[in-house]
């Protein structure tokens, strides 16, 4: 059997996680030799595939999300389905807003695809759920979202694509990148050369791009995620059928607030804020412990006003990280001098559910196939008026 190290491969994918591992399996599907290397064991909880569970969605106030999520979720269904597992769960998710305005379009854009969903009125948002106190609020209910199983995610993305054919290494920590007509892929284990790369590094795409030429506007964030208890056991649980939960109104004042229902933990309500400090991701916990006091005082002022029955104080906390762009938009795109290095990267807290097509967009441009997106929302280039981008 050949060394790892002898094998010209058709293609590196470089980062484990969710999207790393869709873009691996999607590529094991139009080509013989893919490796997927991630700098630590698998699974681990340093990057933005950490942790138990993500919200999964249609809604989204951009239409070509929306567009994106149908695909998503014919992918999710179809893994699901070949591997004989259940990672998503459906639960709904409530969306509240004081501006009706904002859920009118992403009412609209729901309907277009003839996705399910409801409004509510403050009097109808009271009247279904008495463990909430929003005045003033209105509300919009996508019926299609539920909650993913992240680590099932993770195995059997990882399992299928091993299945076709793929090798995963571990442990396998890229040290740097030599482009040309075969790119020189250096790691602690050892030298890899392959037609193509794709970096799908999360936090530490910016690292590696770098030396590339590449200086894109990404902002490695640290999340803290907290867990509160329920003082009525199951008031917010997935068993009792509460949803998954984001006020948009909160987007606005720059503290987004989201929730999942209590299912991970025994009646412990997942509620988190959608931002953080900018963090090295190698130092992220040295880096994040003074946020945690910040964090917790918003979300207790919040619970007190919101969350009926909810304690105030967080029973757990976990991290995560996000790697955001100014625009809260994707990279995906190939290096502007070198067209056999793929990027993805930037997911702003929200690519998990989406890492299924975007699996898929990479796969086409690692292949020369025309994704059937359009790329502009994803393209470097809108960063070119960035004083830290310089292509």
């Amino acid at each position: 059997m050949a060394r790892l190290e002898d094998i010209i491969w058709d293609t590196v994918v470089i980062g484990a996680g969710i999207v790393g591992s869709f873009t691996a399996w999607q590529l094991q599907k139009l080509q013989s030799q893919v490796l997927l290397v991630d700098q630590f064991q698998l699974p681990h909880s340093r990057g933005s595939s950490a942790g138990l569970t993500r919200a999964v969605r249609k809604a989204y106030q951009e239409d070509f999300y929306c567009e994106m999520m149908e695909e998503a979720y014919k992918i999710w269904e179809q893994i699901e389905h070949e591997a004989n597992v259940i990672i998503n769960k459906k639960t709904g998710m409530l969306i509240i807003d004081k501006d009706a305005g904002n859920l009118t379009s992403i009412k609209s854009n729901l309907q277009q695809l003839i996705f399910p969903c409801t409004t509510l009125t403050e009097e109808e948002l009271r009247t279904k759920f008495p463990g909430l106190k929003f005045d003033g609020h209105a509300g919009l209910i996508d019926i299609d979202a539920g909650v993913t199983d992240v680590q099932a995610a993770l195995r059997t993305v990882q399992f299928l694509f091993r299945k076709n054919g793929g090798t995963i290494c571990p442990e396998t920590k890229v040290l740097k990148i030599n482009p040309g007509r075969l790119v020189g892929i250096m790691t602690n284990k050892g030298n890899y050369q392959a037609k193509s790369v794709v970096i799908t590094a999360g936090p530490w795409a910016a690292k590696l791009m770098e030396p590339l030429g590449l200086h894109l506007p990404l902002k490695p964030m640290a999340i803290n995620v907290f867990y509160w208890k329920e003082k009525v056991p199951g008031a917010y649980s997935m068993a009792s059928g509460f949803p998954v939960f984001a006020d948009y109104n909160t987007m606005r004042l720059d503290t987004f607030v989201y929730g999942l229902p209590s299912s991970e933990y025994p009646n412990m309500m997942k509620m988190c804020l959608h931002v953080g400090p900018a963090t090295d991701p190698d130092k992220r916990d040295l880096q994040i412990k003074e946020h945690i006091a910040s964090d917790i005082k918003k979300l207790s002022e919040y619970i007190r006003g919101h969350f009926l029955h909810l304690e105030d104080n967080p029973s757990i906390i976990e991290r995560c990280m996000y790697t955001n762009t100014p625009d809260g938009n994707f990279i995906l795109d190939k290096h502007p001098k070198w067209d056999n290095i793929v990027i993805g990267a930037g997911f702003s807290g929200h690519g998990f559910k989406l890492a299924p097509v975007v699996g898929k967009i990479l796969a086409d441009v690692v292949t020369n196939r025309n994704p059937q997106y359009n790329m502009t929302h994803f393209r470097m280039s809108r960063f070119e008026h960035e004083e830290k981008s310089k292509l």
